[in-house]
């Protein structure tokens, strides 16, 4: 027996309450047998089949190695071929996840050794979105991919990917819970950061040590015996709580930049590595995805007996590779560094990830960083993907919204393709009445307060800002502008951060600290430009010289007025 059918989910009503709207969702058809009843479904929706097996298998998940069943999907106008693996999901029931990337009829056939499912037919017709659920939801522009210069992601319809990140590695826990009716603390999360303006979340599909479980138990079955067996039965229930909040990210317009878990320090063999792998692609592939390898990958060389080498995770890309039939992009999140020292110029790995550290002492190398990154060969876009949370404390320092602001803007103007925001209180989703939430120790502020930072609002701002103009045009130029003579030092957080569109558009930042000073931009190409002061903090803006043009000698460099105040500013010139 198979059906069509969307995943499962309260997700139609959250996105009703998110935006005021109901999507007009596809029709689903349902096909028994070999049935050619077609449904109706639009373009980059996730769809799904279910296949009831004949036989019983003593432990299905096992057999995500084969795998037990392929559904090949071509399109008849284009002859376009994708083969989609299929998943078990508890007793006798098996599905596919499918995404159509093109408008027009699909025919597909099932491929299994299981006679309950092979040789299942089925066909649906693909219809275009309509401009109403794009408005609301831009995954229906198709997934993200690398973009054309190498520098940042686009959708699959070439509209450029504005990347801002919420962490969130306790996405998939009981405390983060789903509530009924969509109203548990998870939507709550989500409610709150779209409406700042967030589009990714950071994550990772299962905690590392198996524990932590969500509304449904554990990721895995306890019994096995002994690190060899710990992660070899699949809970499937657990993955089922996990579908409703990947179904709710994806209504909301989020890409989910995930990694299956911190498996760099817990007892996952290479083959329980890929196989966990092979079965989340599977899984939730169809949705948009942005793919990593593991949570802080060098922890391998130093908490695994024996140690992992290079060589390892090499082996793993090169399988997630072979898997990612969508097609998404794929990095590894590193440890204090970038993951390009190792993997830069490996095949699997087209973006880098950087994780910049905590503490007042690391915030200079989030610019230098990304700037080491951006100027590698061949050209790969870079995420800051984790620096300093909001009110995370590394001694006597405690990490505030000035310093969230300064590694967010230092990031994208050094040429980063995107910035990850964090905040203590909300990354472990710390809720006092669960003693797992509790660490690092000391950090004990509620989940519903931590949300509340001010820090997180004003990645609203930025985003605004860079809304307003074609951003991805933007280079890296800190040295075009200076306070007094001298070039900006990476090391000193008080020195400006540039980029520029050459001859059209300047963007300076300038870390708090400078009132009074006055700003020189150089390489101004002979142009008068118009002049704004924008202020990160409130989001507000204020024209220079009345609105009027500035550089009207159309010399090389100009000298801005006095910074208004000691907080920190954005100074904007444009061409007239």
């Amino acid at each position: 027996m198979v059906e069509w059918r969307r995943p499962r989910g309260p997700c139609g009503l959250f996105l009703a309450c998110l935006v005021g709207c109901v999507l007009a969702l596809a029709g689903v058809a349902r096909a028994e047998g070999d049935s050619r009843a077609g449904g109706a479904v639009t373009q980059w929706a996730p769809h799904e089949i279910t296949f009831t097996s004949e036989g019983d298998y003593a432990n299905p998940y096992t057999l995500q190695d084969q795998p037990l069943l392929t559904v090949i999907f071509e399109h008849a106008q284009s002859g376009t071929r994708i083969g989609v693996e299929g998943f078990w999901d508890g007793a006798r029931t098996w599905r596919a996840r499918f995404a159509p990337a093109r408008v027009g009829l699909w025919r597909w056939r099932a491929e299994s050794s299981d006679g309950g499912m092979n040789g299942k037919v089925g066909a649906l017709t693909c219809v275009a979105p309509t401009e109403e659920q794009i408005a609301a939801n831009p995954n229906y522009r198709g997934h993200i991919r690398v973009g054309p210069t190498g520098r940042y992601f686009v959708y699959a319809d070439g509209t450029p990917f504005f990347w801002l990140g919420d962490t969130l590695w306790a996405m998939n826990t009981r405390r983060c819970g789903l509530g009924s009716n969509a109203e548990g603390p998870f939507y709550a999360w989500l409610r709150d950061r779209k409406a700042k303006g967030f589009t990714v979340v950071v994550a990772q599909y299962f905690p590392s040590d198996n524990g932590q479980p969500n509304e449904e138990g554990h990721a895995f079955a306890e019994e096995g015996g002994g690190a060899a067996g710990k992660f070899a039965r699949l809970n499937p229930e657990y993955f089922q709580a996990l579908d409703r909040r990947v179904e709710a990210l994806w209504e909301a317009g989020f890409v989910l930049a995930a990694h299956p878990s911190w498996i760099s320090e817990n007892e996952m063999t290479l083959a329980d590595c890929e196989r966990i792998s092979r079965y989340l692609l599977a899984r939730y592939g169809a949705y948009d995805l942005v793919w990593s390898l593991s949570g802080e990958y060098q922890f391998s060389y130093r908490q695994k007996s024996p140690p992992w080498t290079a060589a390892e995770w090499r082996t793993l890309g090169q399988a997630v590779e072979g898997w990612n039939v969508f097609g998404h992009p794929v990095s590894v999140h590193p440890d204090g560094r970038s993951s390009s020292n190792e993997f830069h110029n490996e095949g699997w790995l087209d973006h880098n990830w950087i994780q910049s550290g905590q503490g007042t002492w690391n915030l200079w190398r989030v610019g230098a960083m990304v700037a080491e990154d951006y100027a590698r060969v061949p050209p790969k876009p870079v995420v800051e993907a984790e620096g300093w949370y909001e009110n995370h404390r590394n001694g006597s320092a405690v990490c505030q919204a000035v310093d969230v602001r300064l590694q967010a803007w230092a990031a994208l103007l050094n040429g980063a393709a995107g910035c990850a925001y964090g905040a203590s209180g909300v990354w472990q989703f710390y809720d006092p009445e669960d003693p797992e939430s509790a660490w690092p120790p000391w950090d004990k502020t509620p989940w519903e307060e931590a949300l509340r930072y001010e820090g997180s609002g004003q990645m609203k701002h930025l985003r605004d800002f860079f809304a307003a103009f074609e951003w991805w045009r933007l280079e890296p130029h800190r040295d075009w502008a200076r306070i007094g003579k001298r070039a900006p030092e990476a090391t000193n957080l008080g020195d400006p951060h540039c980029a520029a569109e050459p001859g059209k558009r300047c963007v300076v930042y300038i870390p708090s600290g400078n009132e009074g000073r006055r700003v020189r931009v150089l390489n101004l190409a002979g142009k008068a430009y118009r002049a704004t002061w924008f202020n990160p903090r409130d989001g507000s803006s204020a024209a220079i010289a009345g609105g009027g043009a500035i550089n009207t000698s159309l010399k090389s460099a100009w000298t801005a007025p006095p910074v208004p105040d000691n907080g920190d500013w954005v100074l904007r010139l444009e061409t007239t």
